[in-house]
């Protein structure tokens, strides 16, 4: 069963993680018992427990779910591996790394602090004079000096380090001069105890030996020459095993212990795959923002915390096994039947028989469901999988039923057996797995899946899928062979697959849903729960049991906080524990802590458009590797800080932009706060080695050159952090480097989920099992999954001004921008119904409509109302939207397709009545007296008609193209209005806006013209005491009101040409 459900995360505070799998054991079990270890690959313990030579087969565990190939240097020409270790490890005094060109972990370490945060304290002199092992807690001495016992009567004197590593043997055992056994027996780590007056070192666990014929017996001992005082020193109640012996470690006096303590506390040169690993240590880091280091506000409890699973083991007193017993059952287990005295064994699922000794044909499943969007959008959704072996003829051989929620199980993998209903099994029958998606919530079908089983033949077939979950429920298809599934059944497809099969109704069965069930055959399923198949019920949330009949008890009243939705867990396995799903902002075990939201704020920088944010956790008491956490958010043009919603926890946050690192809040404990407000300025950047270094060290290896790390936070002490290709690097308090691994070509593809599109790059808010994931668009995209582009997208003004509209907020608090346009778009529409007032006024006059000019101009004073009002209501109706004071989606949608087909239609009508009235001026100059007014109103009528029906079929195809699109933005959700052209369509739409403004253009500037020559030539017929050349002057002063008003037209109505030629693709 320990393999049924396995899930790969991080390990609790008090648990230890095995190095490959990612295994997890309590805490006590590391390094408890060097002859047996609780980590499957052995790595608990000191010695080894598999073979470390490299094999080209990999080895696959239950524990780990993946195949993984033993740890060998990888030496091909294919693969270059950089062999650099964790920070912790340089300089320590001991080697880690084979040398490369002469080079280790611990060569040129003359610039190496050897007390530092990773070395103070851990019982290991990594400094010859021990300065590291000084004033550490439960020490009897003082600072700078060292408990010795003298060698004359065993008193403890506290050493002054100015007389350690003298070269001057000054305490017993040479606890003062540890170089000497460590030069005399350098792979003999645990002899380090120097006897007196002998060159000899001996193992410490072999300090008051007594025992004659014990192993390390009186014999080994004498060879220490030990005098009366070593008599006394040797408590008896110890004999005949040694004081350093490890059960005794809790009752050893000071004295005793400080020669036990001379054993090294890890081999010097072993492989550091068998040692406790050094991870990120944060001691002396300080605070920044500096009012984090008041923990008055702490409100967090690392008991409470949702994102680490904290199990609490016990390490169980097994009984002894009685393996002739257990032989017995083979591979079940035995129980005995007390009434009738004798052993019956319990089979596991692949095997049968009274003693477990058959093994039943079976199909051996390993699943794992993914979503393809992001988890946050299934977080209330609960999923129910029955996992069936079918036959061909729909009948169910047996089923397994999975409950899945993808927040709370999206990384576990489930072992599933399924078995046969004959033994053996008909091999005339074709087998398959489908897999059937419900949803708990409604009790709603969502799709199936379809697995083949390759060969048939074998007794036991092994499957393993990824099973990905579409957003979208599969639908009841069409387009299947006609009345295939008969009256009583649904043709469905397969997802990512052209089978289909046949779902049929409760009472009917068969491939083709055509038998109809007998009376004992039918569904008895609970009332609220639907009927599958006969035995087989889907429950509602709250409840379980092959018939729905039972009450789940674990998700009480109020069990979780802030609408959080409460879900049992499986109750095969627990009855009473429950995990909640919390809805955005909130976390927690339950939903009870509020995110927290942090304020950076730029100063003497400029601000950008976006930013990388890279929270590093530090684990505390070194239980795992640090964690990083990379989002992206952008910045809103008008502010000068940004905001982040981060609900993980965190000890440092970076923000990155224009490829340049800041140190935005660093925190030696994680101390949790709902709001922390912080400043990044160019003293909180992080500058590249390449600035820091000289030419000569940047030549250097990258093993030798960061032996130079310690001097560059001494030498810069304005500077918080700095960084090379490999580590990112903090300056501590103390002015000392502390580096941990920082990847800086990361792949942000969220574990390859292909949630973001058009090759977005993609971020997660947890490394394993994220419940939020954000796209960074690339140029021209938009959206939340950049499932938006505007390379076949016109501008509008709800592309343009739309995010800078601030939802939820009065129009005082709005942006520039807004106020802006809000502000020229009052004056022009105030200035516009003016003028548009005043033309009516003016051509109402009947004498105006004698002929077809003045029908023009009042037909266009008319007409020239609606663009403002147009302009006006457009404005208006996009804040009250983007504001959210209107969420009816019908009138948003009707206002999306009318206004700019209303706005445009009207402006170029505009134009073209302009264009009728220079016409009809050119021809009036032209005919003279000939001039009939009235064909001239019956053709400007006619005309006007004709022109509103061109215009209009011409710009029919916008209404078509609109529509309304919900972009979740990650400060807020907005409808916007879009049109997207086909390629075709988007010429057509140039063209037919090319003519609609240079036509009429064209018209007002040669008729003009023809107003002006004609006038000139039939002046100087009159008036010849003037040549042609001054009535052409006279006239083109006269009449240039005709040339400049069509030029100004065009010219104001340029921008929107432009934005209509040029909107292949918008930036910001």
């Amino acid at each position: 069963m320990f393999c049924a459900e396995l899930e790969i995360s991080d390990c609790a505070e008090n648990e230890y993680r095995c190095h490959y799998g990612g295994q997890c054991i309590p805490k006590e079990m590391f390094h408890d018992d060097e002859f047996n270890s609780d980590c499957l690959d052995g790595t608990d313990e000191p010695e080894p427990f598999f073979d470390s030579i490299c094999v080209g087969d990999p080895s696959f565990h239950c524990e780990e779910r993946s195949c993984r190939y033993s740890l060998c240097e990888v030496n091909s020409t294919e693969k270059t591996q950089i062999q650099v270790p964790p920070f912790s490890y340089l300089c320590d005094r001991f080697v880690d790394i084979d040398a490369i060109d002469n080079e280790t972990d611990e060569t040129h370490c003359e610039n190496w602090l050897c007390d530092n945060v990773y070395t103070r304290c851990d019982g290991v002199w990594n400094c010859l004079n021990g300065i590291d092992e000084s004033n550490c807690k439960g020490s009897p001495c003082p600072s700078y000096t060292h408990p010795c016992l003298l060698p004359a009567n065993n008193t403890m004197i506290c050493l002054p380090l100015s007389k350690v590593n003298d070269n001057h043997i000054d305490c017993r055992g040479a606890t003062d001069e540890r170089w000497f056994c460590q030069q005399l027996y350098p792979s003999y780590t645990t002899s380090r105890y120097k006897c007196w007056n002998d060159s000899k070192c001996i193992n410490t666990r072999h300090l008051c030996n007594l025992e004659p014929d014990h192993p390390y017996g009186r014999d080994q001992f004498i060879d220490c020459d030990l005098h009366e005082d070593d008599e006394q020193f040797c408590p008896t109640h110890y004999t005949p095993y040694s004081i350093c012996e490890p059960e005794y470690s809790d009752d050893r006096t000071i004295k005793e212990k400080i020669l036990c303590d001379l054993a090294e506390k890890y081999p010097r040169g072993s492989d550091r795959l068998y040692r406790e690993d050094l991870h990120l240590k944060l001691t002396y880091s300080g605070y920044y923002p500096t009012d984090l280091s008041d923990k008055k506000e702490i409100t967090f409890d690392m008991s409470q915390n949702s994102s680490i699973k904290l199990i609490q083991f016990n390490k169980p007193a097994l009984p002894e096994i009685d393996f002739e017993t257990a032989w017995f059952c083979n591979r079940g287990i035995p129980i005995m039947v007390s009434s009738q005295r004798y052993s019956m064994c319990l089979c596991p699922p692949s095997y049968y028989g009274n003693r477990c000794q058959y093994q039943n044909q079976r199909v051996s499943l390993t699943l794992q469901f993914h979503t393809i969007h992001s988890p946050f959008m299934w977080r209330t959704i609960v999923f129910q999988f029955f996992i069936m072996l079918v036959d061909e003829e729909n009948t169910i051989q047996s089923y397994e039923q999975i409950t899945y929620s993808p927040i709370r199980d999206c990384n576990i993998k489930y072992n599933i057996y399924l078995l046969f209903k004959d033994r053996p099994k008909n091999q005339s029958k074709t087998y398959n797995v489908r897999i059937d998606a419900y949803i708990m919530n409604n009790l709603t079908y969502h799709g199936s899946w379809y697995l083949s089983i390759p060969f048939p033949f074998l007794p036991v077939n092994r499957l393993a899928s990824i099973v990905t979950i579409p957003l979208r429920a599969q639908q009841i298809q069409n387009d299947c062979d006609e009345n295939i599934c008969g009256k009583h059944g649904r043709c469905i497809y397969y997802f990512s697959s052209n089978n289909f099969f046949c779902q049929c109704d409760t009472n009917w069965k068969g491939r083709w849903c055509h038998l109809k069930r007998h009376s004992d055959d039918k569904c008895r399923c609970s009332p609220n729960s639907l009927c599958i198949e006969p035995g087989i019920c889907l429950c509602t949330l709250n409840r379980f049991g092959s018939r729905c009949y039972l009450t789940r008890s674990s998700c009480k009243l109020n069990s979780c906080s802030n609408r959080g939705l409460c879900l049992s867990d499986d109750q095969r396995i627990s009855e009473s524990n429950f995990t909640c799903i919390c809805n955005e902002g909130y976390w927690g075990k339950e939903c009870e802590k509020i995110s927290t939201f942090v304020d950076i704020f730029f100063s003497n920088i400029p601000i950008p458009q976006a930013i990388y944010a890279h929270l590093i956790r530090a684990y505390e008491n070194n239980t795992a590797a640090h964690q990083r956490i990379t989002t992206f958010t952008k910045i809103p043009l008008d502010r000068n800080f940004v905001t982040l919603k981060i609900s993980s926890l965190f000890n440092i946050l970076f923000i990155e932009f224009d490829k340049a690192y800041y140190l935005a809040v660093i925190q030696e404990e994680i101390l949790f706060r709902n709001y922390i407000r912080t400043e990044i300025n160019p003293s909180r950047q992080c500058l590249s080695i390449d600035k820091l270094l000289n030419s000569l060290e940047l030549t250097l290896s990258i093993l030798h050159r960061v032996k130079y790390y310690h001097r560059i936070c001494q030498n810069h002490q304005q500077f918080s952090c700095f960084y090379d290709d490999i580590y990112m690097c903090l300056c501590n308090l103390e002015r000392q480097a502390n580096c941990f691994s920082f990847d800086h070509n990361m792949t942000y593809d969220c574990a390859g989920r292909f949630y973001c599109e058009n090759h977005a790059q993609c971020y997660q808010d947890h490394p394993t099992c994220p419940k939020q994931l954000l796209c960074a668009c690339p140029d021209c995209f938009y959206g939340a999954q950049c499932q938006f582009s505007t390379k076949d997208s016109s501008f509008s003004m709800d592309i343009i001004l739309a995010y800078h509209i601030r939802p939820h907020v009065s129009f005082a608090d709005q942006s520039f921008p807004v106020k802006v346009s809000l502000a020229i778009t009052s004056v022009i529409v105030c200035l516009g119904l003016i003028n548009g007032i005043c033309s009516v006024m003016t051509f109402a006059n009947k004498r105006f409509y004698q002929v077809g000019c003045g029908i023009y101009l009042i037909a266009n004073s008319t007409v020239s109302f609606f663009p403002i009002i147009m302009i006006a209501f457009k404005l208006t109706s996009l804040i009250l939207t983007q504001t959210f004071a209107i969420k009816n989606r019908t009138y948003i949608l009707i206002s999306c397709i009318l206004i700019d087909f209303l706005l445009d239609t009207t402006l170029n009508i505009g134009n073209w009545l302009n264009a009728c009235v220079a016409i009809e001026r050119a021809i009036n100059i032209c005919r003279g007296v000939k001039f009939n007014k009235n064909r001239s109103k019956k053709i400007a009528k006619w005309t006007i008609v004709i022109l509103i029906l061109f215009i209009i079929l011409t710009a029919l195809h916008k209404p078509f193209y609109r529509e309304l699109i919900n972009d979740e933005d990650q400060y807020d959700r907005r409808t916007l209005c879009v049109v997207t052209y086909s390629p075709w369509i988007k010429q057509y739409d140039i063209t037919i806006n090319i003519i609609h403004l240079f036509t009429p253009f064209i018209i007002n500037i040669i008729s003009a013209f023809v107003i002006i020559i004609i006038a000139a030539r039939k002046r100087s017929s009159a008036q010849t005491h003037l040549t042609r050349k001054q009535h052409l002057k006279k006239q083109l002063d006269e009449h240039k009101h005709l040339l400049i008003s069509p030029i100004i037209l065009v010219l104001l109505a340029l921008p929107r040409l432009i934005l209509v030629l040029f909107s292949g693709c918008m930036k910001s």
